[in-house]
């Protein structure tokens, strides 16, 4: 009988283990991915957006291509995670895991810098990316 697998996390850690499960379970095992963004963002590439070197719509990936690999894609934000009962609950629907993989990635708040939001920039968002120095 078949696990489920669910990965929190579409940045790069969670596609990497999901991916990587993919290949090497079998296929009578369901993995489930879970981010509240549609897309994959290649967050060292905004760097390069920023100076111009790419076109951010070329370091974005939708999630949704995963299903081809044999992914399920839950485009949906994580409201809480039951350990004891092994049950995640999501804006879209809770359900349950056999395994959890938590990959949320980090978060920057500069809004808690005094001074930052006026002098400097945030790398890690696309749209201050997207003014170019």
């Amino acid at each position: 009988m078949g696990k489920k697998i669910v990965v929190l996390g579409g940045g790069t850690g969670g596609l990497v283990v999901a991916n990587r499960l993919s290949k090497s379970l079998s296929k009578d095992n369901e993995i489930v991915l879970v981010d509240k963004e549609k897309n994959h963002l290649f967050n060292p590439s905004l760097l390069w957006v920023m100076v111009g070197w790419r076109d951010h719509l070329k370091i974005q990936k939708p999630l949704s291509l995963l299903q081809k690999k044999g992914i399920k894609f839950l485009n949906s934000e994580v409201s809480k995670i039951d350990f004891e009962n092994r049950k995640v609950f999501t804006s879209e629907e809770d359900f349950t895991f056999d395994y959890l993989v938590t990959a949320l990635g980090a978060s920057t708040y500069p809004d808690r810098q005094k001074g930052f939001q006026e002098a400097a920039y945030n790398l890690y968002d696309l749209s201050l990316s997207l003014i170019h120095i």
